[in-house]
Formats: C-alpha cells, structure tokens, sequence
C-alpha cells in the first residue's frame, strides 16, 4: 500500500483506506514514496483502523499501537520499519530500546550490533538492523506480540529458545536479506514468513522447533535443516 508524494516543497498526499481485513498468514508493507509517511505530508490513513493483534493484546509506544503483521518501507531510498497505528495514521516507529539486555517488557527493541542475551527476556517486538547476530545460549527470548523484522543483509540468530508464546510470530525481511534462526521457536500461534522488497531473501530454520498453528509462506524462501 503505497503513498506517492510529488517532489515539489509544497506537494503532499493523503490515501485513506476504510479499513483492512486480514487473511490468515497475510502481510502488509506501508510504502512511502518520496517522503517518509507522517501526519501532514504524506499520509496513510485509515476510516476505522485495524485488528491489531498480538498475543498479550495491544502495545502501545510512545506514538501508537504497533501493528504486529506489518512493515513500512520508505522508497526509493529502502528504509524499513515497524508501523504503528496513531490515531487513524500509519507511521513508522520510533523511540526503540537498543539494548536488549536492559530491555523492559513492553519495549520494542532494534538491535544494531552483535548482543549475546545474559539472561531470559520478555520483550513486545524485535527488529535487526545491519548485520547483527544473536547469540541465546542456554536463554528464552519471548516476543509477545509476536514481530521480528529483519532489515541486516546477513546476520544469525542461535542458542536458547525464540518464543512466541500465543502469539502469532511474524518474521519479515527486507530486500536481499538472509537470515538464519538455530535457536528453538516454540509458540502456540503458527508462524508467518514474509519478505518486502523487489530483490526478496529468506529465512533459515535450522533448530529443533516446537511451535503449533502451521507455518505460512507469504514471500521469500524457508530453509529448514
């Protein structure tokens, strides 16, 4: 769903949408072109705003309600986020922890570096930036609301148990991403696979997984070992 702005100083656009129904395993990219998505410039909006979803209900950020079956992308320059619901806009997040260590429970953490997880962790949402691996040896890291954007070109997450609890988890790459998950996944709410972009990657899983709810496909390629 894309927003085009016109390249002139004054130009703005607004697509408003009346609702959105999701299909079982579907994905959305939010795609602002020419200007980032925000609530003046270039705008998506919605009449009545989505389910949003997630395990342990909504979650709430310092803009909105982050929407767990979604990424937003800023084209032509491929900058990927999580989106949120404010008010009736969707909008890209902000305000990340980037510690996942220190994280609290209800953060949405964005991780830029190579981290190893010292002890188990409860945590709303998880995004990779650049090529970062996640080492969980012996740890449970549980994503409640069940998102997992992986934007780093190539990176690795292994050790310990990624779970899901009832969530459904929803794992998203960007363009030309592969990413490769050797810790167990465990969850009662199936599991998404999906890639946004043109030039699209994959996920591969390669622990000893014990999730229920079936796995969907929604873009990309699956390697399992």
């Amino acid at each position: 769903i894309d927003s085009t702005r016109g390249n002139g100083t004054s130009d703005t656009s607004a697509l408003t949408l009346t609702s959105l129904t999701r299909l079982p395993g579907a994905t959305v990219n939010f795609s602002g072109t020419n200007w980032i998505l925000d609530t003046s410039t270039n705008q998506i909006l919605f009449l009545t705003p989505p389910t949003l979803g997630g395990g342990s209900g909504t979650v709430s950020t310092n803009q909105g309600n982050l929407l767990p079956y979604g990424t937003v992308t800023q084209a032509p320059a491929g900058v990927y986020n999580l989106p949120v619901i404010s008010g009736r806009n969707v909008l890209p997040m902000s305000g990340y922890s980037t510690n996942l260590n220190t994280a609290l429970p209800g953060d949405v953490v964005n991780i830029n570096s190579n981290v190893t997880l010292n002890s188990t962790k409860s945590i709303a949402a998880l995004m990779v930036s650049f090529t970062s691996s996640i080492t969980m040896t012996g740890q449970t890291l549980t994503v409640t609301n069940g998102s997992f954007l992986i934007t780093g070109v190539s990176a690795s997450m292994f050790g310990g148990t990624l779970a899901f609890g009832s969530a459904e988890g929803v794992i998203s790459t960007g363009a030309n991403v592969v990413y490769s998950i050797g810790s167990a996944i465990t969850g009662s709410g199936g599991l998404t696979l999906s890639a946004v972009g043109a030039s699209q990657g994959g996920i591969g899983l390669s622990g000893a997984n014990t999730y229920s709810g079936g796995t969907t496909l929604s873009g990309g390629v699956m390697i399992e070992s």
